[in-house]
């Protein structure tokens, strides 16, 4: 030890003095001599176990200071200084982990036959839709009527039209009489080509 110690001054004084491969040697036989010397403690002895560990500990350390130490000696004193560790605390065994059960899926009922539901509605391009009304607003033109009249001329409040019609039975109809409301639309149910509004105006 003193010896490594003496050559690793002189090299600081004069970096010619020793060469690389003498102070790996010298070190390589301190440890051997080292290994000789101190036997493997014996498992049981815990005082004797931190005094080795100590020990190697302050050694693998000033190896570690050292930018000349040899990476395979240090490697081994390593080793050794775990191999104390692991004498004085033995690794506990660890517990398997039990795998997860996985959750069994409650199988999903058969799906049922699709109810039958209405038809989807053709669907009508905007382009389609303008042109048809455009031919709606056409055919009031050829008959000499606005399609886009500004005013209504009003014929019949709505109490005037139940006034006159309050005679009628179910299901009668006043054949040939022609008049003209004019109000909010508050409900509309369409039977067919039949459809029925409920109108709202002043009256």
């Amino acid at each position: 030890g003193d010896k490594v110690r003496a050559m690793k001054e002189a090299i600081k004084a004069d970096p010619e003095a020793h060469s690389k491969e003498d102070i790996e040697a010298e070190v390589k036989t301190l440890l051997a001599l080292k290994a000789e010397l101190d036997p493997p403690p014996k498992k049981g002895d815990t005082a004797e176990l931190e005094a080795k560990i100590k020990e190697q500990g302050d050694l693998v350390r000033e190896l570690k200071a050292d930018p000349d130490a040899d990476k395979d000696a240090v490697a081994a004193e390593v080793k050794k200084l775990l191999a104390l560790k692991a004498e004085l605390e033995p690794p506990t065994e660890k517990k398997k982990a039990e795998p997860k059960k996985k959750e069994q899926k409650k199988a999903a009922p058969a799906p049922q036959g699709k109810k039958k539901g209405k038809a989807p509605e053709p669907t009508v391009s905007p382009r389609e839709e303008r042109s048809v009304r455009q031919g709606k607003a056409d055919k009031f033109r050829s008959k000499g009527a606005n399609p886009y009249e500004y005013t209504w001329d009003v014929s019949h409040s709505t109490t005037q039209l139940q006034a006159e019609h309050e005679g009628l039975a179910s299901g009668e109809v006043a054949e040939g009489a022609a008049v003209s409301v004019a109000g909010r639309v508050m409900a509309k149910r369409v039977f067919g080509k039949l459809a029925f509004y409920t109108l709202a105006d002043q009256s």
